[in-house]
This record gives structure tokens, sequence and C-alpha cells, in this order.
């Protein structure tokens, strides 16, 4: 619920903030989101098939009404639960700002595992969840961005990533915004920009504008952001977009 009080007033902030291990927390967060967990197939009936399923959706916040969907509750509600500490109070206190953030930034363990998560799904865009995860890596953690800069198969991260550009009218404009400064904070990099020239890729079914059999990342690259310039200009008419 909205307050009008600071949010350093708030018994829940000094939990999270103060009282908890947040380096602990993060990384058990973000095990349980790479993990993709999925929930426990019970039959049959009896005390502990009640238990069992009320206990699962107690962590989940879930209803025994089944949903279709490709992605265990229990990690959708992890990286939820990440995303939210990290981006509240961005800015001191609590003492030398937020330990969450801070967490983030100085993760060194499992940059692979991680990695891999990240792309997957080379058949489809980086969710919203992904995006903003890889922003915040990129971002804010100078190990994890060398690592991705280093790789010599970068386009398991960057596929999905100009896919989800290239899927503007389907996704968020907040999104696909996202995903374009990710795409911005890679390509100030000499070393990135010269990888991505000699990977060569054997051919973009998704990139439907023109026939596309063999191609590199880089001029994949060019072609998406010129799309998603020509896009703009006709139908989102965003002045940011252009400058930036």
């Amino acid at each position: 619920m909205y307050t009008i009080q600071p949010s350093s007033s708030l018994i829940i902030y000094r939990i999270f903030m103060e009282n908890i291990d947040a380096a602990k927390l993060s990384k058990a967060l973000l095990q349980r989101y790479t993990e993709q967990i999925k929930p426990p197939v019970l039959s049959g009936g009896g005390i502990f098939y009640g238990l069992a399923s009320n206990l699962w959706n107690i962590l989940t916040l879930s209803t025994n009404v089944p949903v279709q969907t490709n992605q265990s509750p229990l990690s959708s509600l992890s990286i939820s639960v990440l995303l939210i500490l990290i981006n509240h109070c961005t800015s001191p206190p609590p003492p030398k700002g937020n330990p969450y953030r801070t967490c983030i930034a100085s993760l060194s363990d499992n940059l692979v595992v991680i990695y891999q998560f990240l792309g997957d799904n080379p058949d489809a865009p980086l969710s919203e969840e992904k995006t903003l995860l890889l922003y915040h890596l990129i971002h804010c953690n100078p190990s994890f961005k060398s690592f991705l800069l280093a790789r010599t198969d970068i386009e398991v991260v960057l596929i999905p990533l100009l896919r989800t550009i290239y899927n503007t009218q389907s996704s968020r404009f907040q999104h696909m915004y996202m995903a374009l400064i990710v795409l911005l904070i890679l390509t100030e990099d000499q070393l990135f920009n010269k990888t991505v020239h000699s990977i060569i890729l054997k051919g973009a079914t998704w990139y439907q504008e023109r026939v596309v059999s063999e191609i590199s990342l880089g001029g994949l690259i060019i072609l998406v952001t010129t799309r998603t310039a020509q896009y703009n200009l006709l139908k989102m008419r965003d002045k940011y977009l252009h400058i930036n």
C-alpha cells in the first residue's frame, strides 16, 4: 500500500535492509531463480498430500488452479523479490547504500551458470526479469561485465537480447528500451565491437524484413537497431530513443 512515510522509517525496510544477511539472501534468491525448480507433482490424497500442497502454495503464493507456464512459480517470485530489493533505496541510507545492490555488484561466483541461464533459450526474446538482471550485472558488476565481454560465444545472450529489441510490437516499450540500454553499454567496449563482427551466424529466420542466410553478429546488430530506429520514426516517435 502507498504511504507518505519515508521507507527508512518502515519496519519492513529495517528488517530487510538492516537485520537480514543481504549477501546470503541475494545469493539464495538468485540460485532459486536459475535453478527453476518446478512445483512438486503430487498424486493421491491424505493428510501428507494436503500439508505438502498447502506448504507449496504458501511458499509460492499460488492457488490450486493449474497455470500453463514454463517458469517455476518459486523462481518467478525469487527474481521479483531480488529485483525489488535491488531497485529499492538506490542511495544511502542504510550504511553504505543498498546492501543487495552491493552484493550483486560484487558477485563473482557461478558466473558461468548465470550466463548460461540468461541465454538458455535462443529461440525466444529475453524475459523482462532476465533483461533487468542482465542490466544490473553489466552496469554494476565489473567481474560479470569482463566475463561477458571475454566470451567467444557471446551470441548466446546477444541473440535473445536482439530478439527482444526486434519484437517491439509484442514487447512493452520499457522492456525494449532496457534491452537497448544493455546493448548500448556493451557497444562502448572496443573488444566487443571487434568480436561481434568476427562471429558468423547461419541464418536468422526470425528476422522477417529480408532473407538472412549468413551474417555476422555485428551486422545483425546493425540490422535490428536500424529497423528499431525506423519503427520509432513511424510509430512510437520517441525523440529520446534517437538521441541515445
